[in-house]
């Protein structure tokens, strides 16, 4: 780990949403299973968590969400939910995403929850540990972005489930 190679990629990284506009900001952590066992014909094999894996997860969770708030628009043309991703965890601290979600319609706080979570749970590595906020500042992406409690620092940010606001 290069303290002031992250301190530098941090500060950018933060400019950088700093000129994302949500209308509607929600806070999201998801958390991830930290393995799960796959039939291999008569036995079964246990799969670990890894970066690839997470990204693939979080990009079929948008592939939902996408698709039950944007409809053929999501499908048919790409449109996408506007939103930033990144990931955190250790090998001694379990594997999650701080999310930062332009949600797009207005709903009660219980009503986005649902979504989120029975979104959540369709995925293959979706946890029960779920925590949403409506209402998010700032300081979310301050957090989101601190260096602790990220293996590495630059490849923590999950460049390919952001999506810019139009």
């Amino acid at each position: 780990m290069n303290l002031i190679r992250d301190i530098k990629i941090q500060k950018s990284v933060r400019d950088h949403f700093g000129n994302y506009n949500f209308r509607n900001p929600i806070a999201v952590t998801l958390t991830l299973k930290q393995s799960i066992s796959i039939c291999r014909g008569s036995s079964f094999q246990k799969v670990s968590i890894d970066s690839d894996k997470a990204s693939q997860n979080l990009r079929h969770f948008f592939n939902l969400i996408n698709s039950q708030y944007l409809g053929k628009k999501a499908t048919r043309f790409g449109h996408r939910i506007p939103a930033i991703s990144i990931l955190e965890g250790t090998k001694s601290k379990r594997y999650h995403y701080h999310l930062l979600i332009d949600w797009p319609t207005d709903q009660s706080s219980h009503e986005i929850w649902n979504a989120v979570s029975s979104n959540w749970q369709k995925t293959q590595w979706g946890y029960g540990q779920i925590d949403v906020t409506t209402n998010a500042d700032g300081g979310w992406i301050d957090y989101i972005t601190k260096i602790k409690d990220k293996e590495d620092f630059a490849s923590s940010i999950d460049w390919e489930n952001i999506s810019r606001p139009e």
